[in-house]
């Protein structure tokens, strides 16, 4: 299966790479297989001292195909040119790009069609460039040094992928198949919840359900009716829970094994449904079903900020924080607002209404993507909304197979977890939203990311089969050493656990005896989870490994 004179190869660079050469040489002269040919490795040695035309020379004895070759070209006098306008040497620039550059590449386009406008090699861009660069001071010889090597090194990289290996072997190629298969066996494994894995090569990875947090620790007993929603700060060390009984309090959990309540933080008559810390931890939002945002100090519960949104008749749906601790997203009235909050906007409670717009129908929930600019709304069409703040713009996506009962995004932002009454999630790649822009060629045509998004989710993660539809609200929650867990409550008062890759029911755990309405995974504790019920508990979760 595997070709022992590339094997042989693979294994005089890597030796040549932990610095020994002279056991490289020796190996090459007893197999009699040589770990590259002398042309790749004087077109090797061109291209990282910047030598383009000794590179040029020795193109074509690489030994890949004519189209291939002309790429390598282009990549190698753009390489060049560039080094032209760091180094201030405006006028060969202006010149090499018209004479070398802008000949090959109508050759190329006359072949291949259009090239990207806004491609590093395009020819707006390489303008761009010049005019950018005549524009600001020459940096210092010794910063255009350390530029060029870099460039002379992902310059390397390019070609490598462009010519052929056979002959230009890509560099540290057994380093990157150990990798690249340490890798895999991680990702495959189902129960993998490590973030920084002490992986031995001798023998296969494997981890099992005791990295999991199916173990219920610790329950805490303080509010009187259901709890509703549950989450822990950005630190991981407190705890916050909101109940139907009108509280809301903290929890120090810093230490596991002495979890208690640091205090109330807020008693009202109305239920609470929504409760958020802030980015920086140092605040709470609570939303409630009297319709009104208030926001707390963390470290002494003194309330900052109150602002009727909504009513009791026409509630509050989702509250967010957004870009910091100065914005909060809200959904309610059938409309998407953003609210500047900071000191400098408000006084006397008026705050500065940023956006506003109207949807035609009620969102059952609302999640903003990860940039803060763009809300993800759900309503009864079943349909992803996608509405931007910036331009206003709007996509859908959907419909949903079944009604969503709530939104869900992962802490970096590249998933949405949309929670169907049919007990299962569908999980779409999410990411940044906002439309990218090239501040050195304004005018470069560029992907709008809200295109882009994906008709159809990138994971399905199956329910179990439920005698009718979910009635109430069950919020899920990423997790996991890079969110590789999707945790949820149940109306069966059970947690579920899903493998996001595989899509695998990896775990169902007893603890509550009623429906569970949240859970929320420790965002520094990969083996911690909270869970909140109807019970009228909260229960931390830690795995058996940690215990």
């Amino acid at each position: 299966m595997i070709d022992k004179t590339q094997y042989i190869r693979l294994i005089e660079q890597a030796l040549g790479n932990l610095g020994y050469g002279d056991v490289a040489a020796e190996l090459e002269r007893v197999s009699g297989v040589e770990m590259q040919p002398l042309v790749a490795r004087r077109f090797r040695e061109a291209v990282l001292k910047g030598d383009v035309s000794t590179a040029l020379s020795l193109l074509g004895e690489l030994g890949s195909d004519a189209n291939s070759v002309e790429q390598a070209r282009y990549l190698l006098l753009c390489n060049h040119y560039a080094s032209l306008v760091e180094s201030g040497e405006s006028q060969a620039a202006l010149k090499y790009l018209r004479e070398q550059i802008q000949p090959l590449e109508s050759q190329l386009v006359a072949r291949d069609g259009p090239r990207l406008t806004n491609a590093p090699q395009s020819l707006s861009y390489l303008a761009a460039m010049l005019l950018d660069r005549s524009s600001h001071p020459c940096p210092p010889k010794r910063l255009r040094d350390d530029v060029n090597e870099e460039r002379q090194e992902r310059l390397l990289s390019d070609l490598q992928r462009l010519l052929s290996p056979e002959v230009l072997m890509p560099e540290n190629r057994l380093e990157v198949l150990l990798e690249q298969a340490v890798t895999s066996q991680i990702e495959k494994c189902r129960y993998h919840n490590t973030r920084n894995p002490r992986v031995s090569l001798m023998t296969d990875y494997k981890a099992g359900p005791e990295c999991l947090p199916t173990v219920p620790y610790h329950r805490l007993s303080f509010h009187t009716d259901e709890v509703w929603v549950v989450q822990f700060s950005p630190d991981g060390k407190l705890l916050l829970s909101a109940s139907k009984d009108g509280s809301a309090v903290l929890w120090n959990v810093q230490n596991i094994e002495s979890v208690a309540l640091k205090g109330v933080l807020y008693s009202g008559s109305a239920p609470i449904n929504i409760a958020a810390f802030s980015p920086s931890g140092e605040e709470v939002l609570l939303g409630s079903g009297d319709g009104k945002i208030r926001v707390f100090e963390v470290s002494t519960a003194k309330k900052l900020i109150e602002i009727q949104i909504g009513s009791v008749t026409e509630g509050i749906s989702a509250a967010m924080w957004a870009n910091g601790s100065s914005r909060i997203a809200v959904t309610c009235n059938k409309e998407l607002r953003s609210i500047n909050i900071g000191p400098e906007q408000g006084q006397n409670g008026e705050w500065l209404l940023e956006y506003r717009t109207r949807l035609d129908q009620h969102a059952y929930d609302t999640v903003l993507s990860a940039d803060g600019g763009t809300f993800v709304s759900v309503g009864q069409d079943r349909m992803l909304r996608f509405t931007r703040m910036s331009d206003n713009k709007v996509v859908t996506r959907g419909p949903e197979p079944t009604a969503v009962t709530c939104l869900s995004r992962s802490p970096d932002g590249r998933f949405l977890a949309s929670n169907l009454s049919n007990g299962g999630i569908h999980v779409w790649q999410l990411g940044n939203l906002e439309p990218i822009s090239d501040d050195r060629n304004p005018l470069a045509e560029t992907e709008d990311p809200l295109d882009k998004l994906p008709h159809e989710p990138l994971y399905v993660l199956k329910g179990l089969k439920l005698s009718h539809p979910g009635r109430f609200v069950i919020r899920s929650s990423f997790g996991g050493a890079n969110n590789a867990f999707v945790g949820t409550g149940s109306e069966s008062s059970l947690i579920h656990i899903w493998h996001r890759e595989s899509c695998a029911l990896v775990a169902s755990v007893e603890g509550h005896s009623a429906t569970v309405n949240a859970v929320a995974w420790n965002p520094l504790d990969d083996h911690m989870l909270a869970s909140a019920s109807d019970d009228h508990e909260v229960i931390i979760w830690v795995s058996q490994k940690s215990v």
